[in-house]
């Protein structure tokens, strides 16, 4: 069974590869321009680490 959102996300996938020749250097560089033109982190390069919780 095929999932359409993961399918929709591998579509867009594929469009930003096509986009940037499939060079991450070029789409990174792009996202950094657009993170200082808005002022808001779009890449965060160090995972966000969850809270451990605690067993009941």
């Amino acid at each position: 069974m095929k999932d359409s959102i993961v399918e929709k996300v591998r579509k867009v996938r594929h469009e930003i590869e096509q986009e940037y020749g499939q060079d991450i250097e070029k789409y990174l560089e792009h996202i950094y321009t657009e993170q200082k033109k808005h002022g808001h982190k779009l890449v965060r390069r160090q995972p966000k680490l969850l809270k451990k919780r605690r067993a009941m």
